[in-house]
């Protein structure tokens, strides 16, 4: 077979060194392995709440929208919540993004976080790490796992699966934060399709963008007829006016809000948009 070439010999080692950190890093905490998913019981009738980039601390986060999201989120017994990742804005001393554009540091912002979800932290599933961390800007602290910690939520630093088991069956939502900034927000979720297939639901925060899209494919069941797979395509929102490093980069401005997931008898019935303190009248 011939000798096995120095360079994936490497690449080996690497992932063994790395499952070998996650292992250490796992005890005594609420984060899951690279590996590892989640099972859930919920009823048949639930209402999926999804945040992300909230951006507690920036100069443009809009506290009051936040607020009513979590008000919301609060008086509806259905309600189930994801944290998709940017919870803070973590600008670190000497990032190249001035620290200008946050009215607090990462320490002060991660308690103000923490205080501001206190209502609904029981009804949170998963917590995802974002990008906007002060560990992934060189610090040694990482904000959204200290955050999941506190809360005592689990927490997850890669894409995952949650699968909602109810009476009538189990829902599949798959998501996590996202890392590309192309100008077509579903390409990513289209490569997240591919790699974690036959999920109702996929979801990815970071570009802002705020939608939730009905899809699906055709497949061809035993007796040799179609069947419908549903899908949707989710692009999670964000809690900021415009940011000054958006209009830097002549990024277009998107909506701020959240969406709303709703599934009845077991199935994903609706993808609701929520985007004003509006909804709470």
């Amino acid at each position: 077979m011939g000798l096995i070439p120095v360079e994936f010999q490497k690449f080996v080692k690497g992932v063994r060194g790395m499952n070998k950190y996650e292992i250490s890093r796992l005890e005594g905490t609420t984060q899951l392995r690279l590996d590892q998913g989640l099972v859930l019981s919920a009823k048949k009738d639930f209402d999926l709440y999804i945040f992300s980039d909230i951006h507690v601390g920036a100069m443009e986060f809009n506290k009051v929208l936040f607020q009513d999201a979590v008000a919301h989120a609060h008086c509806n017994p259905k309600a189930r919540v994801i944290l998709s990742g940017d919870l803070i804005e973590g600008i670190p001393r000497g990032h190249k993004i001035s620290e200008r554009g946050q009215y607090s540091t990462p320490d002060f912002q991660i308690a103000e976080f923490i205080r501001l979800i206190d209502p609904i932290k029981h009804k949170i599933d998963l917590i995802y790490k974002g990008n906007h961390n002060p560990e992934s800007r060189g610090e040694s602290i990482d904000s959204d796992f200290v955050i999941a910690q506190q809360l005592k939520v689990p927490y997850k630093t890669v894409p995952t699966v949650i699968q909602y088991k109810t009476a009538v069956g189990a829902v599949r939502v798959c998501g996590g934060h996202g890392k590309s900034g192309a100008v077509n927000p579903d390409t990513e979720l289209f490569k997240l399709s591919k790699i974690f297939p036959n999920n109702q639901i996929y979801h990815l925060g970071h570009t802002h963008h705020l939608y939730a899209k009905h899809m699906g494919t055709i497949t061809f069941n035993a007796e040799g007829n179609e069947d419908w797979i549903d899908s949707w395509f989710v692009r999670s929102g964000n809690f900021l006016n415009y940011a000054e490093y958006a209009r830097y980069s002549f990024y277009p401005p998107q909506r701020s809000g959240f969406p709303l997931m709703q599934i009845r008898n077991g199935k994903v019935t609706n993808g609701l948009i929520l985007t004003s303190s509006e909804f709470t009248k």
